[in-house]
């Protein structure tokens, strides 16, 4: 007597929709990811191969370069511009000294005046000390010395970058000449505090126009970036396609879940009818 077990049907169709599920389960991964989709025979890259994955894939990569280069160019504009507004205020400092030093230089200036003159002086001396040491943003001061090097800040989706160069426009230094302590309570003094006060001036006025023309390059170049990003952030509905991508994923691993539990259930029968052979 021949024994023949019918072919399990129920077994049969789970085990084509969990074949079908796999395929759209690798597919929306790929899709969802952005990762390639060439096959193990070796089809064409996934730029060429799936155009919408490689889409994405360019898409959410120039985003997040694009973000990161906003971020660095709106810490070294935020920087440069702090840098370059202390030293236009110690500008206008400079030469309200120049003209108490001048004053003070004449010696037909009454003693008393001089005394008023001087006492002036010594006020706008701290005031330039107070602006140097204060002119700082995120803990970067250009104008104090405390810079040893130039600053490199992320500028583009490329990797490129942009330079801030920082100077030192501490008293007696050797942009301001002036020493902290100088003082025009003489005629002699005065003249003397008169001919550092030029030189801090005149040096003063070309680290100036390095400081604004830093600070208008790197305004600049962050509008583009910002263009930039908009551009990629409204290009294509990615945000709403990426979203869709991600829900039919989502579907198609439960649909596999199910299908490897249903599988499982219809294989208890086939099984029992087996065991009865045993």
């Amino acid at each position: 007597m021949s024994l023949s077990i019918p072919p399990n049907s129920v077994a049969l169709t789970v085990l084509e929709t969990l074949s079908n599920s796999n395929q759209g389960t690798a597919a929306g991964s790929s899709l969802a990811t952005g990762a390639g989709t060439a096959d193990a025979a070796g089809a064409a890259d996934s730029a060429t191969a799936n155009a919408t994955v490689w889409a994405l894939s360019q898409r959410a990569s120039g985003t997040a370069a694009s973000g990161a280069a906003t971020s660095g160019l709106s810490r070294a504009l935020s920087i440069s511009d702090v840098g370059a507004a202390a030293a236009l205020s110690i500008s206008d400092l400079l030469s309200q000294l120049r003209d108490n030093a001048a004053a003070a230089a004449n010696p037909d200036t009454p003693s008393a005046s001089r005394g008023t003159l001087n006492a002036n002086f010594r006020s706008l001396l701290e005031k330039v000390a107070q602006t140097v040491a204060s002119a700082s943003s995120g803990g970067v001061n250009l104008l104090d010395g405390s810079q040893t090097g130039d600053l490199q800040f992320s500028a583009g989706a490329s990797g490129g970058s942009v330079t801030l160069s920082a100077g030192d426009l501490s008293l007696g230094g050797s942009i301001l000449t002036l020493s902290a302590d100088s003082s025009i309570d003489t005629p002699t003094a005065a003249a003397g505090s008169l001919t550092a006060l030029d030189t801090s001036i005149t040096n003063l006025t070309q680290a100036l126009s390095t400081l604004q023309s830093q600070a208008k390059q790197i305004s600049v170049h962050s509008g583009f970036v910002q263009a930039y990003s908009s551009v990629l952030a409204a290009s294509g509905d990615s945000g709403a396609g990426m979203d869709a991508d991600s829900a039919r994923l989502l579907a198609l691993q439960v649909q596999q879940q199910l299908s490897g539990q249903s599988l499982s259930i219809a294989n208890q029968s086939p099984q029992a009818v087996l065991s009865l052979f045993r």
